[in-house]
């Protein structure tokens, strides 16, 4: 368990985990459906927007996870000069 945050921040963090892994796995599944041989034009480009949209849900909730865990940008270049020795 992670001592240095507080059991909401903790949990926050760990729901956000939970959501991109939900999108992983649609993207997961989503991916073949874009290998078949049967597919017209417009399948292919509603896989390929479905998997765009799955990208961007990851990204956002990537990006929330780390406003969660560095809520200003200054804690966030605290803890990189903290992990360079420079503190």
């Amino acid at each position: 368990m992670t001592r240095d945050l507080g059991a909401d921040q903790r949990d926050l963090v760990r729901g956000l985990f939970v959501q991109v892994t939900s999108a992983l796995e649609d993207a997961h599944r989503l991916a073949p459906t874009g290998q078949s041989h049967a597919l017209l034009r417009t399948g292919y480009a509603r896989c390929a927007e479905r998997l765009s949209a799955a990208s961007q849900d990851i990204e956002i909730l990537a990006s929330a996870a780390r406003v969660v865990l560095y809520p200003s940008s200054d804690a966030g270049d605290d803890q990189a000069e903290e992990a360079n020795g420079r503190s």
